[in-house]
């Protein structure tokens, strides 16, 4: 983007284990699929498809940018951490129905690309790609779903938890109540979350993945709570 200011996209060290986990994942995922390759191969498909698994991560964030940019609203910076990312706009400037469509952009980008990316395993038996090729399609299409699916969990400040906010902004036309609710409902999602990731470890579903979502549920409620202490402490310097 044109004038952009210095430090406009900054990628945070925290972002480093998103990466390594997607690395790992995608590695340990050709191990076990059995397709009898050498340690090399491994590291070069891997190495791979994790490059364009954070362009697609990358690509949401843009995409978040490109949309405020159309409808005339200030981006400040793109920080691309952990969990994702976030595009920080200046905030007075945005209304809902703003904040609505800049937000929604970005899981819906991640949904289309992952079908596109997807398309040629359906068409499969008409092709000839390669095994190689065929798994970095694949594994970066799910690694879309997942980031689509994720940011449209209602946990504020992300994506989900925007959209709902806007739409509550929207309807009742009251920001500071709508933001409220968004936390609060984040925080009771963190915990459905959490109660999720121990019901799949006792059913022995998903087994490479059940930690993280415990993990990533007492996140999701440790954020919520943060913006609830904030909003408490607000309160009482009110009365």
């Amino acid at each position: 983007m044109k004038n952009c200011p210095p430090h406009f996209f900054r990628i945070h060290p925290s972002s480093l284990i998103a990466f390594l986990i997607i690395f790992i994942n995608a590695g340990l995922n050709l191990f076990y699929r059995g397709y009898n390759l050498s340690f090399f191969t491994i590291l070069l498909v891997a190495s791979i498809s994790t490059v364009l698994a954070i362009l697609s991560l990358i690509l949401h964030e843009l995409i978040h940018a490109s949309i405020g940019k159309a409808r005339s609203i200030p981006v400040q910076n793109i920080i691309v951490n952990f969990l994702g990312g976030f595009t920080v706009f200046q905030e007075e400037t945005i209304e809902a129905k703003d904040e609505f469509w800049i937000t929604l952009g970005g899981p819906l980008s991640n949904a289309i690309l992952g079908i596109l990316l997807y398309l040629p395993n359906w068409l499969e038996e008409s092709t000839t790609m390669s095994l190689y090729f065929q798994f970095m399609l694949s594994y970066c299409a799910l690694i879309n779903f997942l980031y689509a699916g994720f940011n449209l969990l209602p946990i504020y400040p992300y994506d989900g938890g925007r959209i709902l906010r806007s739409i509550l902004w929207m309807r009742k036309k009251e920001y500071n109540n709508a933001t409220i609710k968004s936390i609060y409902v984040g925080y009771y999602t963190g915990i459905v979350v959490v109660a999720l990731g121990f019901y799949f470890l006792i059913e022995k579903f998903f087994p490479f993945y059940n930690f993280g979502i415990i993990i990533i549920g007492f996140y999701f409620i440790s954020v919520s709570r943060t913006y609830i202490k904030q909003i408490n402490e607000f309160n009482s310097t009110k009365t």
